[in-house]
């Protein structure tokens, strides 16, 4: 009979403590728990989808300046080879975790306007660029820019003021942080020259940029 209460009482305990223990076990937060599986469809929903679509635009400085308005107030501004605004669009394609690729063509320009007149200086670059990825954020990069068409015109009372270059060739050195895998911000330096037409003196347009990039 003692054994027999003995082994109830031993059967007993050994019960309480697994029932204990499986009562401890953590419980699952539905929301992190949907919110983790989401995060992680994402990630390979990325990897799975190495060509996306872009658009970007930016502001640059610098080169060479090419007109010099004067505004009947006395105050004045400048056209320059290397500025001012550069819009654009194309493809990032991801070779590997440590490389990608990207092509984009844009259109860069430098204006003044004024109430009887303006005067613009653009040019359609196409950007052919590679990557090599530090991490997850940020990449560094290069490439060739391909500038065609670029045209200094004027209108109204500065309908005299026109110029043609010659095509070229420049040089892109960049950086780009991840601030969200669909958005990004481009630091760059971009090393050119323009021939005018039937001159023989060059003109620098290298330029500094700050660019903002949506990837989609």
């Amino acid at each position: 009979m003692k054994h027999r209460l003995l082994f109830a009482i031993l059967t007993l305990v050994a019960l309480t403590s697994a029932f204990a223990a499986e009562d401890s076990q953590p419980v699952l937060n539905p929301d992190e728990t949907a919110a983790s599986v989401a995060d992680d469809a994402s990630r390979v929903v990325e990897q799975n989808k190495p060509l996306r679509f872009l658009l970007g635009a930016g502001l640059t400085f610098g080169g060479d300046t090419l007109v010099t308005a004067t505004y009947t107030d006395g105050s004045s501004k400048n056209i320059t080879a290397g500025g001012f605004m550069m819009i654009y669009g194309g493809l990032d394609y991801r070779l590997d975790d440590a490389i990608s690729l990207q092509g984009t063509l844009g259109y860069h320009f430098d204006t003044i306007t004024a109430s009887n007149g303006d005067v613009t200086f653009s040019r359609i670059p196409l950007e052919l660029l590679a990557y090599y990825h530090l991490n997850d954020a940020f990449r560094l990069g290069g490439g060739v820019r391909i500038v065609n068409s670029p045209e200094l015109k004027g209108n109204g009372i500065a309908g005299n003021v026109n110029g043609t270059f010659d095509n070229t060739v420049g040089l892109v050195i960049e950086g780009e942080y991840m601030m969200h895998r669909t958005f990004g911000i481009k630091l760059r330096h971009v090393s050119e020259h323009y021939q005018p037409s039937g001159s023989p003196v060059s003109v620098d347009g290298s330029h500094f940029g700050v660019l903002a990039n949506l990837y989609f």
